[in-house]
């Protein structure tokens, strides 16, 4: 979230069917453009958020750009939540 007035932000989402990252503009319109392929199938209920699989729970990293998703690390547990504080990054 940009969290300074003066400046313009961007919404990202995720289309889950096509597997790509799209720029939703303007953002309460709902019209979606499309950036790029996430680089793998993912399937159910995705998006910048938690996801989880039988597989376990990771971090990923995605290119807003190219839509390219790739694994930074896993979890050792089951991961339900995360929050970090601004300027903590």
């Amino acid at each position: 979230n940009d969290a300074d007035p003066n400046t313009a932000t961007t919404l990202f989402d995720i289309d889950g069917l096509a597997d790509q990252v799209v720029i939703q503009a303007p953002a309460n319109s709902g019209s979606l453009s499309a950036t790029g392929k996430l680089g793998g199938d993912y399937t159910g209920n995705i998006g910048f958020d938690i996801y989880s699989t039988t597989r376990g729970s990771g971090f990923f990293e995605v290119d807003l750009l190219t839509g390219r998703a790739d694994r930074v690390g896993m979890f050792t547990t089951n991961v339900v939540d995360i929050a970090i504080p601004l300027g903590q990054l």
